[in-house]
């Protein structure tokens, strides 16, 4: 007994402590990743100073009147960047316990896609430095076909394509089957894949696709928050 007579406890010789339990910080985290990377692509595609399927001498101008736009929206495209194999983690890992093989291969096939997500800004990066450093048109038209008929850079955009339009449409089916959330929003999921290329309206409608893409990731979200913590993951055990 202590001096008040409260009783302390020691550890015994040799006993190591149980590590902290942190899987409610993984889920919640998870759970705030999932929809950013795509809420922060359709904003950047909102803000662009020009049509998003525009080539690279049609930016230009738009980028000269509007240097601030292009700016933000190409912040923007790094948090994209940034957060979408987190996000689609997050996505996968929701419903991979109750649909494991639709979270799997729409898990892989996004991974892969979106880890190109970082050579999406360089035409866009390529026309703003070329304003903003006076660089001749000629010269960036050059060396934008150079960069977008490499294997590297067709490749990527190829992969891209099949992950929107597989990946994400596989992980909408697995929220659904998985039923922790509404099923509404795993088919808005779903539906966000081939959205991206069929609807019309240019930005705006891009826009809209990626838009709906981030509230059918907000599925996972709230499948995420609903989850226990022994059904998210294995406990903490001592080395």
């Amino acid at each position: 007994m202590g001096e008040h007579g409260a009783t302390q406890v020691i550890d015994a010789p040799g006993r190591r402590r149980r590590p902290r339990d942190v899987r409610s910080f993984w889920r919640w985290t998870l759970a705030l990743v999932a929809p950013i990377a795509f809420l922060a692509l359709a904003a950047s595609i909102w803000v662009l100073p020009f049509d998003v399927r525009a080539d690279l001498s049609a930016q230009l101008p738009g980028i000269a009147e509007h240097p601030d736009r292009m700016q933000a929206a190409l912040w923007l495209s790094m948090v994209f960047a940034l957060f979408a194999v987190p996000g689609v983690i997050a996505v996968a890992w929701s419903g991979r316990r109750r649909a494991p093989w639709l979270s799997l291969i729409g898990g892989v096939i996004g991974i892969v896609a979106f880890a190109e997500a970082g050579t999406g800004a360089g035409t866009d990066l390529l026309a703003f430095i070329g304003v903003t450093q006076s660089i001749g048109t000629g010269q960036l038209v050059a060396v934008n076909d150079v960069i977008t008929t490499h294997p590297g850079g067709q490749v990527g955009a190829v992969l891209f394509v099949i992950g929107q339009g597989f990946g994400l449409v596989l992980l909408g089916l697995a929220m659904c089957r998985a039923r922790l959330a509404p099923r509404w929003l795993g088919i808005v999921l779903a539906v966000s894949g081939p959205a991206h290329v069929l609807l019309p309206g240019g930005n705006v409608g891009a826009g809209v696709g990626w838009l709906l893409t981030a509230v059918g990731c907000a599925g996972a979200s709230i499948a995420l928050i609903r989850t226990a913590n022994d059904s998210f993951d294995l406990g903490p055990v001592t080395s």
